[in-house]
Order: structure tokens, then C-alpha cells, then sequence
């Protein structure tokens, strides 16, 4: 009755300090999370996972992997979620192998863990190393979630291919994997990409106004995020606060009056815009009133032409 009783005190305890750790990270609070852990006698393997997941919320991913290193040192058996809190630390740090190896030996059949993995892949720009990852864990029964689906749209960013990724949306909406205005914007990105080093505005068109028409058919509402990625692939850049001048972020005049266009009418309609875009308008609005390009801008915000969708 002791040993049992003993065993139910414990347990009690973890599950209040775990709640601790929780609310503690959500705050941002290190120092507490931590002093919360080591109020405990004997930490479960849960407890771990939520001192692991702390350590990555408050971005202590060191302290997370060592706690996560104490615990095996103790022999606590892991459970999925401890493994699966460390694997998302190891994929913010870019440890392909470490996270591969964890993977293998703890998640293959669990969902756990997935995201992590492919997420670290992705960072890479590995497509085929994604793809293959996808498919294995589909062979395995894992129900795929849109996260995973993100992650190889992630991977066509990062090498710039702008049709691969646009391919990647349409597959994730045909297999039930509804993507966001986030992917889309992802998607939006690649493209700016894949023309950065060698400007196409007809291909640029065409990419906007497929993206602009799979937004629409999937109902979804742009965000601040996802009209700058707009703007930036309309402008032929890859990200609009990087480049610090006016001359820039717009490769002409024509460019120039299609943005001021695009930002006014996104003004009237409501939408906040991200610093970067209200810098871009600032400047924009300066050339129009003044230099050789003011009179080519200002017609280019009056005028009903094509724009970017």
C-alpha cells in the first residue's frame, strides 16, 4: 500500500509541475519552467517532454537536449512525446543525422516526430529526401497532417522552383491537405526565387495569377505576409526588406506603378501591411511626386492594366 501510495504522490506531483512548465513557457519563462522541473522527486518521462518542449519554446535548445540526455542517462524509458520534443530542437539546430537516427529508432510508426524530420529535410532544399519521407510514412499507415505537406512545399522554396511547388499546393488539396494562405505565400516565394537571378514578368504573371486563382477557389483571404510576397514577385524581388532602395525593390517604372496601385488599393480595403510595405509605399509615393520616373509612376497607379493578381 505504501509503494503504491508513494507511486500516486509522485505522480500527482508531476502532473501539477508539468502544468507549471506549461504555463510557464507560454510565457517565455525560462528560469520558471526549469525551477518547476526540479522540484521534482521523480520525473516521469512526460514530465521530461515538458521541460524539452519548454527548452524549445523559450529557445534554451541546448538545455533541452541535456535534459533530454539526463534522462536516458537514468534509464526513464522515453515516450513518444519526449522523443518528439526533442526531435523539433534537433530540427531547429539542423541536425539531419541526430534527428534521422531518433526518428528510426522511437517514431517510425507514430506521427510524432514527422514534422521534425521533415522539417530539417526541407531546410536542406533535399525535394526528393522530403518526398521520400512523405511517402514511406504513407506506406506505414501515418495519417499525413498539413504541416507535413507545408514541409515539402518548404523544400521547393528553398531551391526556387516556383512550378514545383505550385505542383506540391495542387497535390496537397487533391490528398485532403487543405493549404493555407501560409503555404500559398510559401509557394509565392519559391517563385520569386526560382526568377530572382533571371527575370521573366510574363512568367511572373503567369505564376501570380495562378496562385491569386488557387487562393480563390480554395476560399481563402490574403494577409499581410502573403500580399508583400505578392508585391515581391511582382516587383522581381525575392523579399522587399532587403532591398534598401526604392530602385532596388522595382526594375522599372511600370513595376513601380502597378505596386503604388496594388498598395492603395489594399489600403482601401483594409489590410495591414507589413513594414516592409509601407516603407516600399513611402518611397514609392516620394518618386511620385518627384525625378525623372514621377510622371511614368503616376500613371502607372491610375492605370487599369494588368497587375499583380
Amino acid at each position: 500500500g505504501t509503494e503504491y501510495e508513494t507511486w500516486l504522490e509522485h505522480s500527482t506531483e508531476n502532473c501539477r509541475l508539468a502544468e507549471k512548465i506549461s504555463k510557464a513557457a507560454k510565457h517565455k519563462m525560462w528560469d520558471e519552467a526549469l525551477a518547476a522541473f526540479h522540484v521534482a522527486v521523480e520525473p516521469s518521462a512526460d514530465l521530461y517532454a515538458e521541460i524539452v518542449k519548454a527548452a524549445a519554446e523559450c529557445r534554451h535548445l541546448d538545455e533541452g537536449l541535456r535534459l533530454f540526455s539526463d534522462m536516458k542517462k537514468k534509464r526513464i524509458p522515453a515516450n513518444t512525446a519526449v522523443v518528439g520534443a526533442a526531435i523539433s530542437i534537433l530540427a531547429e539546430k539542423g541536425d539531419y543525422e541526430e534527428v534521422q537516427h531518433l526518428f528510426q529508432q522511437n517514431l517510425e510508426k507514430s506521427n510524432e516526430g514527422l514534422a521534425g524530420l521533415l522539417s530539417v529535410t526541407a531546410a536542406t532544399g533535399d525535394v526528393p529526401r522530403v518526398q521520400r519521407e512523405l511517402d514511406a510514412a504513407e506506406s506505414r499507415g501515418t495519417q499525413l497532417q498539413p504541416a507535413h505537406g507545408t514541409c515539402l512545399l518548404k523544400a521547393y522554396c528553398q531551391v526556387g522552383d516556383g512550378e514545383g511547388a505550385l505542383q506540391a499546393a495542387e497535390l496537397m488539396r487533391s490528398s485532403g491537405l487543405a493549404p493555407t494562405i501560409s503555404d500559398y505565400t510559401i509557394v509565392l516565394t519559391a517563385c520569386s526565387r526560382e526568377l530572382a537571378e533571371a527575370p521573366d514578368a510574363a512568367k511572373a504573371h503567369s505564376y501570380l495569377a495562378r496562385v491569386a486563382a488557387a487562393v480563390a477557389r480554395d476560399g481563402l483571404k490574403q494577409d499581410e505576409k502573403f500580399f508583400e510576397a505578392r508585391l515581391a514577385l511582382c516587383l522581381g524581388t525575392v523579399q522587399l526588406a532587403r532591398a534598401p532602395l526604392p530602385s532596388e525593390r522595382c526594375r522599372s517604372a511600370d513595376a513601380a506603378g502597378r505596386a503604388l496601385r496594388m498598395i492603395q488599393e489594399a489600403k482601401a480595403s483594409g489590410l495591414r501591411l507589413t513594414p516592409a510595405v509601407k516603407r516600399l509605399y513611402q518611397d514609392l509615393r516620394k518618386v511620385g511626386q518627384h525625378g525623372p520616373l514621377a510622371q511614368v509612376i503616376v500613371s502607372g497607379s491610375k492605370d487599369r492594366g494588368p497587375q499583380g493578381q
